[in-house]
């Protein structure tokens, strides 16, 4: 009971000593291993970990240990880089015909990830859909139909909209909505405030004055459930529903909620509140908005796969995608999806990168295949600089990279040429405002209050990047310190 309440508090340490005495007085005791493991786990003491896991499978006779040996196994394995092992856990725990949902969810997260860090996403997209409600796989479908039947009826029209843009310098970006989105404490109204002013600062709208070109302030729209501290100068916020089930990061769905009044045909951009802005924008609208565009996952650092999609930048046309939105505005059917995928970014993988390969393709237009992922259009870390050109450089490219993750090589400073850094994982600008120059001048001078308080960051509800807690044998669920993809 001790060790129980330890593991619960996570007071690790405590825990693990307590998990060590009943395991010495009792070798075979599988839940007391396991908790052990749960526990050295959290202290970091990975080898270990793993270790007492593998003793609880051999001794389980309980199916529950048994799963929450191989969930947790299967975390720690990602971790350490070898997906394969953790794919192969998970599938075991599959086996396993008489477990709900609930006890599965670790499993599926787990699966997720390990299966698109083999190279596998098709498969973690089949598994996905596989037991999803028929209504949510009937609508999926109906509104593939319609995008495709659209395409081709507006094709010709299309292209001459954009023909007569391009050759119009008001149209370039005067018409894109630049969003934001802020749920909880995570992110407090200063990062909001800044990210506003480096917008305004590097993507001013245009309009023609005698003759001229010139830049007129812009400012950004934040879907927030607290609008308080927002700069009315540059911020404009729109209230999520205040009973919305989405919650962390899939309130970034209502994004393509067409009740929040986005009007169809708005171009749309989205950044992430933790995106550092340093120098010109306008190659972000500089293409067509015709598809949805993401980050590719093939440079990101904390992703460790390729050919996925990352949301931290997002760009497409208000109405084209509401499906995004619409397929999980039911709470029966989010809650289905999200006993399956924890992440936002892989329901967009499920929407975009599932059926035929031209399902969202004109068959009449060339396309770069390093900037194409079936449906979507991708922006890699390391775009290319020259004239705004969105296709991929390679890592071995001298043409700068516009967009790049943050990283201990971007400590001194970020290449030269680079407009926005992104920072998935931790740190956060705010650790480093004081510390790193280049961020106390292009993200904290853009508003400059009191640092970032911390304490709401283990709060599990209002944390964004966070992912669910361990699942431990005879205990309350242990969270795990951990990169976004893995839960343990």
């Amino acid at each position: 009971a001790l060790g129980v309440r330890a593991s619960a508090a996570q007071k690790h340490g405590v825990a693990a000593r307590l998990w060590r005495r009943v395991v010495a007085a009792d070798t075979d005791d599988a839940k007391a291993r396991c908790n052990l493991g749960a526990a050295l786990a959290a202290l970091g003491d990975v080898a270990e970990a793993v270790a007492q896991y593998e003793a609880a499978l051999a001794h389980a006779d309980d199916e529950d240990v048994a799963i929450a040996c191989r969930a947790n196994l299967a975390a720690l394995a990602i971790r350490l880089g070898r997906p394969a092992e953790a794919r192969d856990h998970c599938l075991k725990c599959l086996e396993q015909r008489h477990c709900d949902d609930e006890r599965l969810r670790e499993v599926r997260y787990n699966l997720n990830t390990a299966l698109r860090q083999l190279g596998e996403t098709r498969r973690a997209i089949e598994l996905s859909w596989a037991g999803l409600p028929e209504a949510m796989v009937a609508a999926r479908d109906a509104w593939r139909q319609k995008r495709r039947r659209e395409r081709k009826e507006n094709t010709s029209a299309r292209h001459a909209r954009n023909a007569s843009r391009r050759g119009n310098d008001d149209d370039d970006d005067d018409d894109v909505l630049v969003c934001v989105v802020k749920w909880g404490t995570k992110y407090d109204a200063a990062y909001v405030n800044r990210l506003a002013r480096g917008v305004r600062k590097y993507l001013g709208r245009r309009r023609r004055r005698g003759g001229a070109s010139e830049r007129r302030r812009r400012g950004v729209a934040c879907l927030t459930d607290d609008a308080s501290g927002l700069d009315p100068d540059c911020v404009e916020p729109l209230l999520l529903p205040p009973a919305s089930h989405l919650r962390a990061w899939w309130s970034k769905a209502h994004l393509f909620d067409h009740s929040l009044g986005f009007a169809p045909g708005q171009k749309m951009l989205y950044l992430d509140l933790d995106t550092v802005v340093l120098g010109d924008l306008a190659f972000l609208v500089a293409d067509s908005f015709d598809r949805l565009t993401a980050l590719a996952t093939d440079t990101l650092a904390n992703e460790r796969r390729a050919g996925g999609l990352n949301s931290s930048i997002l760009r497409w046309t208000a109405g084209d995608y509401d499906a995004v939105f619409d397929l999980i505005s039911d709470a029966y059917h989010f809650d289905a999806l999200s006993r399956r995928v924890y992440k936002f970014d892989h329901w967009l993988e499920m929407l975009l990168l599932s059926g035929d390969d031209d399902d969202l393709v004109e068959e009449e237009e060339v396309l770069d295949e390093r900037r194409r992922r079936d449906g979507a259009f991708l922006f890699v870390a390391t775009l290319a600089a020259n004239g705004g050109d969105s296709s991929a450089s390679s890592s071995s490219s001298s043409v700068p990279p516009r967009i790049v993750d943050y990283g201990a090589r971007l400590a001194r400073e970020p290449p030269p040429g680079a407009a926005l850094v992104c920072f998935p994982l931790h740190p956060k600008p705010h650790h480093l405002a004081d510390t790193v120059p280049w961020i106390r001048d292009h993200w904290r001078a853009l508003w400059p209050v009191a640092p970032h308080d911390d304490d709401d960051d283990d709060d599990p509800d209002r944390s964004v990047d966070r992912p669910p807690s361990a699942r431990a044998a005879d205990t309350r669920s242990i969270r795990l310190e951990q990169d976004d993809d893995l839960i343990a």
